[in-house]
């Protein structure tokens, strides 16, 4: 729809088949282009299938034969900025998506997950002998 190239994304998947509708949310620190490539890489090849619930849950229809439809939208904008939590804007809005959703495919342990944006602290090469 014209935004693959917009960065700091909450995205949301939506499957639908026969009348259930289900959804995936994610995130996009860099592009979301580079970020759906990944995905598309998990629903067309089956050992990928274990890397996300969406591609988990895809991948379930397919064993069953069942007619489904994919279509993804932005379901939030925001930022990298990091808050005195140690997490960022980001991965809030990503946590909170998933919240308020009751037929999210995500996982309940990924509210807890660290965020992957934090910066990492300079580390010294290791010594050689």
């Amino acid at each position: 729809r014209g935004n693959c190239l917009e960065t700091a994304i909450v995205y949301k998947a939506t499957i639908r088949h026969g009348t259930e509708e289900k959804h995936y949310f994610g995130l996009a620190g860099g592009t979301f282009k580079d970020r759906y490539r990944n995905h598309v890489k998990s629903l067309k090849h089956e050992k990928y299938k274990n890397e996300t619930q969406l591609s988990k849950y895809i991948w379930e229809l397919k064993r069953e034969n069942t007619d489904h439809t994919l279509t993804w939208d932005i379901e939030k904008k925001s930022n990298l900025q990091m808050r005195k939590s140690g997490l960022c804007n980001l991965c809030l809005e990503e946590k909170y998506a998933i919240i308020r959703n009751k037929q999210a495919l995500n996982k309940r342990t990924e509210l807890i997950s660290k965020c992957r944006h934090r910066p990492r602290p300079n580390r010294k090469p290791p010594e050689r002998n």
